[in-house]
């Protein structure tokens, strides 16, 4: 949905155009479009078609769905000899994600065309990204008609807020606001510390008493000033601002600004400090204060909040000490609330009114273990207010069970507390992303998670849950882990194409392994620890699944060939080297795969040693038979000079596999002393491992073994073992 920024305490829901992306050179477009005319604060009271200079508050809010992009209009008039110079700034703020921002100009001059736009990032923390890009007037006086913007390309579903504002070109800035801006520099740009361009180039040009309007802060992007000259948005994020003495008080005065970034700077200063400049600013709609120095306790007076127009405030970063004040979850404004490594301690307030705005409470705390952070229950009133939707309140010391939630949820991460009840209702339909992990929860999953159309992330790793798992899994899920818990029955039957993680290892599952889709952009996929029994899918060894990269399915009651095959002949599969039947390994990318500890019968297919990129290789504790000889020589023979095999970890112990050692194991990637050391095309560094100890091998004893053996070891020490038991 997409939805106008409130001139009144509601939002306007309007018509939403969403499409399949049509993209052309770097834009995307959509055949329908919104004109931002349609929305409050866009336009003129009289009616022009036209996007006037002068405007401050267009602001449009949407969510933009994966694959489809979200398009908007605004005309730009033709230019006079009257005409007030102005320029175009469009920001993009995007939660739980990115998208790219995109315009395409009017092209008025065939001979000379303007190309698309892209825009560029300011920065992007925590869970925003914010992109700008910038229309000057001399563009748009060349170039009247209708300008497109597009945000497109979201690799998942984010919330976005649009923001397009014309500051006129010829406006300079005024007091108080000067004298704000001079204190500034002086308190905080000390000479002799001072080393950003901000504090040393652009700040002394634009507060210089003769400066030129093009110096002037009113026109350094994303500055923004009113017709007046007053600030309406300062950001100056990462400006290398060193506050001696915190920021000077003479920016209370700045009664006409909305927006403050002040993120990634040291203003060196106490919070309840911060908190009565702050106060004095009634227009003030977004503070960001992120890592910038802050400390000491919240105050209960609320200063930092008692704006009442304020919808954003992010304080994360800070060392805050204390626990969290009962106003900041009962404000009347306050829309997106970020404490992520603060500090803050103790219960979190249960007194969210329910009809509190608040939609998104990100409060990430740090890992180390002394940092406390939230304990006690989680607040009922948080979870069941409607406008909530966002919310992350991972590792901190939370107990008991998690409360219902309300129908909007989209993101719910609670991971790494000590949760040890139970999961409360039902997931709503419009749940996104979902992490429980690493908790002690209890009971049962709720029912209905194959319903859930809009999930895309799905961790209970290492809880206590039981009960069984759904059977089938929702289409666009790229991650499903519930690994490490006490689920029984079976697992889904067939995974669904879009999923990138699979992981139920370590629970008590029985039945059969479940189906790859084919095609499939699985990646991983673990069921270790488990009571599986029957083959190996085709689907999984056949190269359906071509991005598959790991594989971990040790310590069931898998039986059958390794190549998917019961170990009969069938008619209608590709022979291989070996004379074994079934599905020729070609899953080429295939880095880790591990069968240890189950019943396999037959021999090795030769088609393993084929692939190139596999770095470990764990069949041990079967039942394998048969000669080595085919797999060691394709392992060997069949790699080109520039793409070697990276097998580094072999181990075949524990099986039943006969014949002579194949004397070209010598040539092995794990057996070659100039590799040692040296990082596979993954990355990894994985210990070089040869272990045939205990199978049925017979013949000569090849010299070869312990002379390359030694040479290894001298090369890597530590880090190889090699046995021939």
């Amino acid at each position: 949905t997409v939805v106008a920024v409130r001139s009144s305490p509601l939002a306007y829901p309007i018509l939403r155009h969403s499409c399949r992306l049509c993209c052309c050179c770097c834009c995307c477009f959509c055949a329908l479009a919104v004109p931002l005319i349609n929305f409050p604060g866009c336009t003129n009271r009289g009616g022009s078609p036209f996007l006037p200079p002068g405007v401050s508050r267009c602001e449009v809010q949407g969510l933009l769905n994966r694959r489809e992009a979200d398009v908007f209009t605004f005309n730009v008039a033709p230019a006079t000899d009257s005409s007030r110079p102005y320029r175009v700034l469009i920001m993009l703020r995007t939660v739980d994600g990115d998208a790219q921002l995109g315009l395409s100009v009017p092209q008025n001059n065939v001979t000379d065309p303007i190309p698309d736009q892209v825009g560029t990032q300011i920065y992007g923390t925590e869970i925003t990204t914010e992109v700008i890009i910038e229309v000057p007037w001399g563009i748009l006086s060349q170039n009247p008609g209708t300008y497109i913007i597009s945000i497109s390309q979201a690799h998942r579903r984010v919330l976005y807020t649009l923001q397009v504002m014309t500051p006129f070109d010829d406006v300079v800035l005024a007091e108080p606001d000067l004298s704000a801006i001079k204190d500034l520099h002086k308190a905080c740009c000390d000479d002799s510390n001072a080393t950003s361009s901000f504090c040393t180039e652009y700040l002394p040009a634009a507060i210089a008493p003769q400066h030129s309007a093009d110096d002037d802060l009113c026109r350094m992007t994303p500055m923004m000033c009113d017709e007046n000259g007053h600030l309406i948005q300062l950001a100056i994020a990462q400006a290398g601002l060193i506050c001696q003495t915190g920021l000077p008080a003479s920016f209370g005065q700045l009664e006409f600004l909305e927006t403050i970034d002040l993120a990634f700077n040291d203003l060196n200063m106490a919070i309840t400090d911060m908190g009565k400049i702050i106060a004095q600013l009634p227009a003030l709609q977004n503070a960001f204060l992120r890592y910038t120095g802050l400390s000491g306790p919240l105050s209960d007076d609320c200063d930092l909040i008692k704006s009442k127009n304020l919808t954003r405030l992010s304080i994360s970063g800070n060392n805050i000490t204390g626990s969290l004040p009962d106003c900041y979850l009962k404000d009347e404004t306050l829309e997106e609330l970020y404490l992520s490594q603060t500090g803050l301690r103790g219960p979190l307030p249960d007194v969210v009114p329910p009809g509190s705005p608040l939609r998104l409470l990100y409060a990430i705390n740090y890992i180390q273990p002394d940092r406390v952070g939230f304990t006690g229950p989680l607040p009922a009133s948080l979870f069941s207010s409607a406008s909530l939707t966002y919310l992350d309140l991972a590792n901190h010391k939370f107990s008991g069970g998690i409360p219902a939630m309300n129908n909007n949820m989209r993101l719910l991460n609670l991971s790494m507390n000590t949760l040890d009840g139970q999961i409360e209702g039902t997931f709503p339909a419009s749940l996104e992303t979902l992490d429980l992990a690493f908790n002690q929860l209890q009971g049962s999953l709720p029912a209905g998670i194959d319903q859930l159309a809009n999930l895309t992330l799905f961790n209970v790793e290492s809880n206590r849950l039981g009960g069984s798992l759904p059977q089938a899994l929702p289409d666009g899920l790229l991650v499903f882990d519930v690994s490490n818990n006490q689920f029984t029955g079976s697992p889904p039957s067939t995974l669904p194409a879009a999923l990138h993680f699979f992981n139920a290892g370590h629970n008590q599952l029985t039945g059969s392994l479940p189906a790859v889709s084919n095609p499939s952009l699985l990646v991983t996929y673990q069921l270790y620890d488990n009571n599986l029994s029957g083959t190996l899918p085709l689907s999984l060894v056949n190269g359906s699944a071509p991005a598959l990269m790991f594989v971990d399915l040790h310590g069931n009651q898998l039986s059958g060939r390794l190549d998917g095959s019961s170990g009969s002949s069938s008619t209608g599969r590709k022979m291989l080297q070996d004379g074994s039947t079934g599905a020729v390994w070609g899953t080429m990318g295939l880095g880790y795969l591990d069968l240890s500890n189950n019943s396999f019968t037959g021999p090795i297919p030769a088609s393993l040693g084929n692939l190139t990129d596999l770095v470990i290789m764990d069949v041990s504790n079967n039942q394998l038979s048969g000669s080595l000889e085919p797999f060691a020589d394709l392992l060997t023979t069949s790699a080109s000079d520039v793409e070697r095999p990276d097998l580094l970890w072999l181990n075949v112990s524990n099986n039943q596999l006969s014949g002579s050692i194949p004397n070209s194991l010598q040539y092995a990637p794990m057996m070659d002393p100039s590799r040692v050391g040296t990082m596979s095309r993954r990355g990894q560094l994985p210990p070089r491992i040869l272990d045939l100890s205990n199978n049925s091998f017979s013949g000569p004893f090849p010299t070869w073994l312990p002379t390359q053996s030694a040479l290894v070891a001298r090369a890597c020490g530590r880090l190889c073992r090699v046995d021939v038991d």
